[in-house]
């Protein structure tokens, strides 16, 4: 990052604690995580002031109502507004943790608001994917195709590389076959004479003796020293599955789709054998309401 970048990015920090004049805008924004540079005399209808306080320093924000009851009651509501509710306000949380990590002035309450925010999304996501907290609900896994065959080896093939699977471990499963590209990688070659594979030092170490049972020879033998892996990115096959429900859907796939079906990759595959592989869940950008009026009248 170069000096100026970092100034632009320090000024954008620095705008984060919002004045008590500047609340109303940062509403309207749609910002549901407003830190308040100063006290503020009159809260806005549908937001709550949380003051978190620690030793000597308070932290006080500006969060909806809405979302302060999800946080608190984590799992219950609607699922779908929850999800979207606290998306947004995880985003917003992320956000200033970002930029605070960035400007080196990191706290133990934005660290707890990020925590609970986090939280609460997966809380979220798993309650999405599942009927009970446990078993999953068939109905969402083929909204998500998980079912279809295309995006079944591609998640499966996600999981593999995450988990390191070898080649030998691969061939077990049919469905990767054509989904991880297999290739040898040749690191070089090395050229031993046959003539120095039949010496040995005397020994005392001064100099080579030829084995008696060997005849002296000068032939040139290469060696190739080769690698066998995976040439295949989880990124690349997380935009083939994307790129290929779009189009199945017509451009209409779910905000949170790509990432409940990352949830439901690390649940189904990676955290029962290693969860420190697991993908890492971030919360869906948040959709232009204008552009999702578009699609509803859109034929």
């Amino acid at each position: 990052m170069s000096s100026q970048e970092f100034q632009e990015k320090k000024k954008k920090v620095l705008i984060r604690k919002v004045t008590p004049e500047k609340v109303l805008e940062e509403i309207a924004q749609g910002n549901k995580f407003i830190v308040l540079e100063d006290d503020i005399d009159n809260v806005p209808d549908g937001y709550t002031l949380v003051d978190m306080k620690y030793k000597d320093s308070s932290f006080k924000t500006l969060v909806p109502e809405q979302i302060v009851w999800y946080l608190a009651n984590p799992g219950e509501g609607n699922i779908d507004d929850a999800l979207d509710t606290v998306s947004d306000f995880y985003g917003n949380v992320k956000d200033f943790e970002e930029d605070a990590m960035t400007e080196g002035k990191t706290s133990v309450q934005d660290t707890n608001w990020a925590t609970t925010a986090r939280d609460s999304h997966q809380v979220y996501l798993i309650n999405k994917l599942t009927k009970n907290g446990k078993d999953y609900d068939d109905k969402v896994l083929k909204e998500l195709d998980l079912n279809d065959s295309y995006v079944k080896s591609r998640v499966e093939g996600i999981a593999a590389l995450l988990l390191e699977k070898t080649p030998e471990q691969l061939e077990k499963n049919p469905n990767l076959k054509d989904v991880l590209k297999h290739v040898t990688i040749n690191l070089g070659k090395e050229t031993i004479k046959t003539k120095e594979l039949q010496r040995q030092r005397c020994y005392v170490g001064s100099h080579w003796e030829y084995k008696d049972k060997y005849v002296p020879v000068t032939k040139v033998v290469e060696h190739t020293k080769t690698y066998s892996g995976i040439d295949s990115k989880v990124d690349d096959l997380e935009k083939e599955i994307h790129d290929y429900r779009e189009k199945k859907h017509n451009g209409k796939t779910g905000r949170h789709d790509d990432t409940l079906i990352r949830t439901y990759i690390n649940l189904t595959y990676v955290t029962k054998e290693n969860p420190k592989a697991q993908l890492d869940i971030k919360p869906a950008e948040k959709v232009n309401k204008d552009e999702q009026k578009k699609d509803q009248y859109r034929t």
